[in-house]
């Protein structure tokens, strides 16, 4: 999602996070309740007076309406015990806090990752994302644009792409050798040809040293 202030990009990124159960990455919550000077170092801002936090979140709670993703935000309680209850749209897909920071890692935004979220499920997009990482580290896929834009079309097109990295001849693999018993695939024609006709050789037997009476 693009948002235009830098305290409503805060504000979002902690409601998804709250929203999500650690637990259950999959189910999500309708609503979230937490008083308003908690709220107020949560989402970073200076001041704990219960009118500035409140003014401070006036713009962003408007936005985050407007975007669709707030369906309303409901203020209770006087003073400093004020409480603010989150009301979600049904309709937007949460982000899992987790997945998020890994598509963030490579460049992708939150709205192309949400898009993601909605049509795939969070193993397979976890399971793509570890493919990517190996793929990359491997040397077997090179970035030509960005390494967003890889990571997507390795997502929405994963036939097109190695399951997992495959070894060469000498075991490489991630930018590190790994130690292989060379094997008769391994071997020139010529020698192993050489082996097949050579007859195999008998074992000497030892001489028997005569002793003089």
């Amino acid at each position: 999602m693009s948002l235009s202030r830098p305290r409503t990009r805060v504000l979002f990124r902690v409601l998804d996070a709250m929203r999500v159960n650690p637990e259950r990455p999959d189910g999500v919550s309708d609503c979230f309740e937490i008083g308003l000077v908690e709220w107020a170092d949560q989402c970073k801002i200076p001041s704990a007076v219960p009118g500035n936090v409140r003014r401070a979140l006036q713009g962003p709670h408007d936005e985050l309406i407007k975007r669709g993703y707030l369906r309303n935000v409901v203020v209770t309680g006087r003073g400093r015990l004020q409480k603010l209850r989150y009301e979600f749209n049904p309709d937007f897909t949460p982000m899992d806090p987790v997945l998020a920071q890994r598509f963030r890692r490579h460049g992708v935004t939150d709205g192309v990752a949400r898009q993601l979220v909605a049509e795939f499920a969070r193993a397979t997009l976890n399971a793509h994302i570890d493919r990517f990482e190996a793929l990359v580290a491997s040397g077997l896929l090179v970035i030509k644009k960005t390494p967003a834009a890889a990571l997507v079309h390795l997502i929405r097109h994963p036939d097109q792409y190695p399951v997992t990295p495959v070894c060469d001849t000498w075991g490489t693999l991630a930018g590190r050798a790994v130690p292989q018993k060379l094997t008769e695939a391994t071997l020139e024609p010529s020698e192993a040809l050489h082996r097949e006709s050579s007859p195999p050789r008998r074992p000497s037997r030892p001489q028997m040293r005569s002793s003089s009476a």
